[in-house]
């Protein structure tokens, strides 16, 4: 008992007693064992948050009680997504399409965190990041266009399955936006929203009429001046909003 229980404070979860009586020591090696089956669950479900949520966040819900305070802050979000996807694929099973998005996902992601970003989302073969949230980052702007820049090195340097090549388009802006849980009282989810998201979602479909790979809002391009240079596009409508932004590639 005295080993296992070293064994464990090491971090040895697959430890176990061997239980070899009925007495007080083979019900006290049994209780260990069970004690040693729930350290490892929790680290099972400990790893797997680790994986869907930033470990920082999964750690504040820990110390709060599954509870977070949504909150106003300025953050960079960043959207991509692929070209022609859907003419890309069509040729593609199901099962295809799935392994080749995550291939793209594996790219894109460790451009992403590499810069310290948070993954907010996925919307069919698009990703939606964000720079700032839920750790803050001074230099979250600068963070977001040198994740944009690294994305289409990454790209341009291989092929996937098939040989297909997979331009991608990318979005910026910086602006005020809530991060918080959403969601009812038997699902939620880590999110943020705000017109500065929805922006950055506008700003990355106007690379089209651009010829752009990447575009950034001015509000970016404040922030970012030392990752030069930009190149001013001039001013935009944006679907559904009145008013118009500056835009630089």
């Amino acid at each position: 008992l005295d080993a296992a229980h070293q064994a464990v404070g090491r971090g040895d979860l697959a430890t176990r007693v061997p239980v070899v009586s009925n007495d007080e020591m083979g019900r006290l090696s049994e209780r260990f064992n069970e004690m040693v089956d729930g350290l490892r669950e929790r680290a099972l479900i400990r790893d797997a948050f680790d994986r869907h949520l930033n470990p920082e966040l999964v750690g504040e819900l820990i110390s709060s009680g599954g509870k977070l305070e949504s909150r106003m802050l300025e953050a960079t979000v960043m959207f991509t997504d692929i070209a022609g996807f859907t003419a890309l694929t069509e040729k593609l099973s199901p099962d295809e399409t799935v392994a080749l998005l995550n291939d793209y996902f594996a790219v894109v992601n460790e451009a992403i965190h590499a810069e310290g970003g948070y993954i907010n989302n996925f919307i069919g073969d698009a990703v939606v990041a964000v720079f700032n949230v839920p750790t803050p980052q001074a230099d979250h702007a600068a963070r977001a266009v040198r994740a944009a820049r690294a994305i289409q090195a990454a790209l341009d340097a291989r092929t996937f399955a098939a040989g297909l090549r997979l331009p991608t388009r990318i979005g910026l802006n910086t602006g005020t936006v809530c991060a918080g849980l959403i969601g009812s009282a038997e699902r939620t989810g880590y999110t943020v929203y705000g017109d500065a998201v929805n922006v950055a979602s506008r700003v990355e479909a106007l690379n089209k009429e651009f010829g752009t790979r990447i575009l950034a809002t001015e509000s970016t391009v404040n922030l970012a001046q030392d990752e030069g240079p930009f190149t001013e596009r001039g001013m935009a409508n944006l679907r559904g909003r009145a008013a118009t932004v500056r835009l630089f590639s």
